[in-house]
């Protein structure tokens, strides 16, 4: 059963690495505000019962988009572990995911991939 999850993961990242670099942007982007709403939505993050689903998608997504919006008290209706999760999502999408996630890549292995190579090669284009 392991090695048929471990084999379609595979088969996912594989497909994943072969999309476009401008397409692998916003998905990017997107895993960081779904990865946000899921640990937002863990009650160790919750300091209330006052924010939905909605709420905690709403604060992820303007986390990462560092536009400070917020549907619900940050201070009262999270604890310091949700606080904590909402300013690591803020200095992620400030400092750009693919920064951070280049520096990652690049502390644990020393080289980037040819494909994460090709994503910041069009960062630059300037328009």
């Amino acid at each position: 059963m392991f090695r048929e999850v471990r084999l379609r993961v595979r088969g996912m990242i594989r497909r994943v690495l072969r999309l476009a670099p401008m397409r692998l942007v916003p998905l990017g982007y997107l895993s960081y505000v779904l990865l946000g709403w899921g640990v937002l939505m863990l009650p160790v993050c919750a300091a209330t019962d006052r924010a939905s689903a909605l709420d905690h998608l709403f604060i992820s997504a303007s986390a990462v988009s560092t536009t400070g919006l917020a549907t619900v008290s940050t201070r009262d209706d999270y604890t310091f572990a949700g606080q904590a999760v909402i300013l690591v999502l803020i200095q992620l999408g400030g400092l750009g995911y693919m920064t951070a996630s280049s520096f990652f890549v690049l502390s644990v292995s020393g080289r980037l991939s040819p494909e994460r190579e090709k994503v910041a090669a069009t960062e630059d284009v300037t328009i």
